[in-house]
């Protein structure tokens, strides 16, 4: 089992604007894509700070107000400003993306045009389970990873996903064909919600992998969460995917890029091995150093697992330090004992 409090927006398709609040305060204000830039200006600059309250019906404003300001600050538009529900204490989290010299485009997917579609019912089940996560965080459940697929505790949010899990099961060939070549964005992050919970093996995994470089930020995010829960029940399963991707998502200019690509990171660490290590510490090493020090300890802990593993810290002594959100021990094990 996986407690699902401050970390479940590492597990769970995070939702820019959950339904079930209208108002909330900032919890943390987070940057990445840093390096080179002076954020200590654009922090003086911007119109919204920690404690201030976003409705959720002005949230488009809140993003064009911070985006304005940051151009007004320093010449360049941001890559991204992710506003997003939730800390533990149910605050938005904001993230926003510059342009620094650790931030590369991300190569996506050409976009497909196709007609198929899946049934309106699961679509209608697949809206109703995420309208139940901000309850299932808020009632302290946790998560079951162990059959590759989530499985809540919340009886409410358990009974759709097993609902998801059913169709998925019987409706394989739709899916597969809607998440490929579907010209409907939420159709095919619906579908690479469905692949995650159907049928493992190689085409699962092909699926997602190719899926997790969608043009469209909700199908990836689908994708690559889907892929994070295989690991989370199969260990083996991590050795059918190509790193590359993933590491590239590091330096992404999309926040969810980021997110859930240490997450996929985080599991094709789980066996150290060698090249891949030296890969990340060689071309995400600033991202992972960022993405570390984030003020929201929600979306920390895959970074600092990751540059503890390069660092070589032991497994069980390294998840002892994240536990207790001792950075700099985890920081310094980095500088000292990474591959040059």
């Amino acid at each position: 089992m996986r407690f699902l409090g401050i970390s479940a927006t590492l597990l769970l398709i995070l939702l820019p604007v959950p339904g079930q609040t209208n108002s909330s305060s900032i919890g943390s204000i987070d940057f990445f894509g840093t390096v080179g830039i002076d954020v200590q200006r654009i922090k003086d600059a911007l119109p919204l700070h920690v404690g201030d309250q976003i409705a959720t019906h002005s949230m488009k404003s809140a993003k064009a107000m911070i985006q304005q300001s940051i151009k007004n600050t320093i010449g360049m538009e941001p890559t991204d400003v992710a506003i997003a529900c939730c800390d533990e204490q149910i605050r938005w989290v904001v993230f926003i993306g510059l342009p620094g010299k650790n931030y590369r485009p991300f190569q996506y997917k050409t976009k497909v045009n196709g007609s198929s579609k899946l049934h309106p019912q699961v679509i209608a089940v697949y809206r109703e389970a995420m309208d139940l996560i901000l309850e299932s965080i808020q009632s302290h459940a946790s998560e079951d990873n162990s059959r590759g697929y989530a499985l809540s505790t919340y009886p409410p949010l358990r009974a759709k996903q097993l609902a998801l899990h059913e169709y998925a099961e019987k409706n394989r060939e739709l899916i597969y064909r809607v998440l490929e070549d579907s010209g409907d964005d939420e159709q095919r992050s619906v579908a690479a919600e469905l692949v995650g919970y159907g049928s493992q093996g190689r085409q699962q995994i092909v699926a997602l992998v190719r899926a997790s470089q969608d043009m469209n930020e909700g199908v990836r995010n689908s994708a690559v969460r889907a892929l994070g829960v295989l690991f989370d029940a199969n260990k083996a399963s991590a050795e059918l995917v190509p790193p590359g991707p993933f590491v590239a998502m590091l330096n992404s200019g999309i926040w969810t890029d980021r997110n859930k690509g240490a997450f996929v990171i985080q599991g094709l660490t789980k066996n150290r091995n060698k090249g891949l290590l030296a890969m990340l510490q060689k071309e995400a090493s600033d991202s992972l150093l960022e993405m570390a020090r984030w003020e929201d300890k929600g979306h920390v802990d895959s970074a600092r697992i990751i540059l503890g593993r390069i660092a070589g810290i032991d497994e069980k002594r390294l998840f002892q330090l994240v536990a207790a959100h001792d950075l700099e021990t985890i920081v310094q094990a980095f500088r000292h004992n990474s591959p040059q």
